[in-house]
């Protein structure tokens, strides 16, 4: 929940800049998502991967930003599988458990 809420602040405080206005890094740091991992208590761990609107509909670019995520030790560092895939107010919604 808290993960949906930041990436809708998100979207809502970029909306506010003037995207010709910023620099080249800004734009690329509003188009990475935020993942969360968590370990429920038989000790199975699963993931979710919200990205902004601006990160727009590329699968192939979605996957990359899931996957560079996911390597981090906070990440799915054994691998993930995605197992759902939801749009909540324009944001993208990866889940699924890791491995």
């Amino acid at each position: 929940m808290r993960l949906t809420l930041a990436a809708f602040a998100l979207a809502g405080l970029s909306a506010c800049v003037d995207p010709l206005a910023i620099d080249p890094t800004t734009g690329i740091e509003l188009m990475k998502g935020m993942g969360s991992a968590s370990v429920s208590a038989d000790g199975s761990r699963s993931f979710r991967y919200v990205l902004p609107p601006q990160a727009g509909t590329d699968k192939a670019h979605h996957q990359a930003m899931i996957a560079q995520w996911a390597a981090s030790a906070d990440g799915c560092p054994k691998g993930y599988t995605i197992a759902k895939v939801e749009v909540v107010q324009g944001a993208t919604v990866y889940s699924g458990p890791c491995r």
